[in-house]
């Protein structure tokens, strides 16, 4: 059974909305606490908008709205509790999945998520005049498809290759991708990205502009078995338009197994014994454990690019919070990064050594969900290690392999926000409208 948050809206309009402000006051709506984020508040917002007009509870709006060549467009942001501020739901850069990743407890009923409304009128040539098509939202669905199609690696090269499969290490290297825009299905585009493989999945930035730049066509890459034709075909590109049209995306607009992926965050506690994870130290028995850390930078005194690939395997005993970041640190003062932006190392000058921290969140091994955790030094007064992320399945056959990304954050800061920040007071549960 689906537990249900109350999301508190908060309306603001602006000059060109002939609102009643009795009406739009502050309201509530229900929603499961397990809904998309980005897709779930959006929709509540415009069903209760509808609603409330079909109502007559402003009669000046909805006469305005009927008039046609206009529609109501409306913006919302969450209001997240660990940044003390607004983040857009609407352009897809918050990265946080679902209502309940909001709070260090969902299951607690005091939570109840606000929700700033920002509406205005907008012309609209189109427009018919009926309300259920005059509301709406500014959230669109991601606009690109995307196809795990191979790996960027040409047939000779491939004993140099270690593409994961079952392998208990982390590999890193290059996938090739085939994607389209949604509004232009027929244009199909190959790229190549690195990514962290751990065979089962891949954990990469595939909008990073970065990796933007078309890939030429080459038949002799290592493509997968359902494109595996590609290679003897006379017309590679058609092969290649044809078999795709046989895997057709799913919701998120991915296909198949394989498509990079950066894990969505959560500001749930983490607690391994609520969702089947966490081993003692003395149960891992196998070794070492093997670590692909991804580096964030929030910090605005300087533009650093760090390394692509930062692997490294943790010794029992040697797996703390504070050896970790120790062991990222040593990995970032030794880059030897390629580019006009400074190296990592620069992090660790006279100037900026002091100014910043280090944040660590961790991917438990964890099959059904690919959530990072922040890894908080103390939690319930017990010193956490790595071997709290690993799974008592995956422990069982050795795989000691985790995904870890670090944020360097200004010293005095908490964690930045990852989507775009949007200007509102903070919510009050009764404030009426202006």
């Amino acid at each position: 059974m689906q537990s249900i948050t109350i999301l508190q809206l908060q309306f603001q309009a602006d000059q060109s909305v002939p609102w009643s402000a009795k009406a739009w006051r502050q309201h509530t709506q229900k929603c499961e606490s397990d809904a998309h984020l980005t897709t779930s508040i959006p929709y509540v917002v415009q069903n209760h908008i509808t609603t409330a007009l079909s109502r007559g509870e402003d009669d000046g709006l909805r006469a305005a709205l009927e008039q046609k060549r206009r529609h109501l467009h409306f913006t919302t942001a969450v209001w997240v509790e660990r940044l003390g501020g607004w983040a857009s739901v609407d352009d897809g850069e918050l990265n946080i999945e679902l209502v309940r990743d909001l709070f260090d407890s969902p299951r607690e009923e005091k939570h109840r998520p606000h929700v700033l409304v920002k509406v205005s009128l907008q012309p609209d040539r189109k427009a018919t005049g009926v309300l259920k098509d005059a509301v709406r939202p500014q959230y669109a669905p991601a606009p690109y498809d995307y196809w795990r199609v191979g790996d960027a690696i040409e047939i000779a090269d491939c004993a140099s290759a270690n593409p994961g499969n079952g392998d208990p290490s982390i590999s890193h290297h290059e996938v090739l991708l085939a994607w389209r825009r949604k509004e232009k299905p027929q244009k199909i585009h190959l790229m190549k990205m690195p990514v962290y493989d751990f065979g089962d999945f891949c954990v990469g930035d595939k909008e990073c502009d970065d990796w933007g730049a078309e890939t030429p066509m080459r038949p002799n890459y290592r493509w997968r078995p359902e494109y595996e034709t590609i290679r003897t075909a006379s017309n590679p590109n058609a092969e290649l338009r044809e078999l795709l049209k046989q895997h057709p995306p799913d919701e998120r607009g991915w296909t198949g197994p394989g498509v990079p992926f950066l894990p969505y965050y959560t500001f749930n506690i983490y607690q391994p014994n609520t969702i089947d994870v966490g081993i003692s130290r003395t149960s891992w028995t196998s070794g070492k454990l093997r670590v692909a850390v991804r580096c964030v930078s929030f910090l605005a005194s300087v533009d650093v690019d760090f390394p692509a690939d930062i692997r490294f395997s943790v010794a029992k005993g040697k797996d703390t919070h504070a050896a970790v970041c120790e062991q990222i640190k040593t990995a970032l003062r030794t880059a030897d990064n390629e580019g006009d932006v400074p190296k990592s190392a620069v992090l660790f000058d006279e100037k900026h050594d002091g100014e910043w921290k280090m944040q660590l969140w961790v991917m438990p091994q964890t099959p059904d969900q690919a959530k990072l955790y922040d890894w908080r030094a103390k939690t319930a007064g017990k010193l956490q290690h790595l071997t709290d992320f690993i799974s008592h399945d995956f422990a069982k056959i050795g795989d000691g392999r985790l995904f870890v990304e670090a944020h360097i954050v200004p010293k005095d800061g908490e964690w930045r926000l990852t989507g775009t920040p949007v200007e509102g007071e903070a919510p009050e549960v009764h404030a009426g409208m202006e």
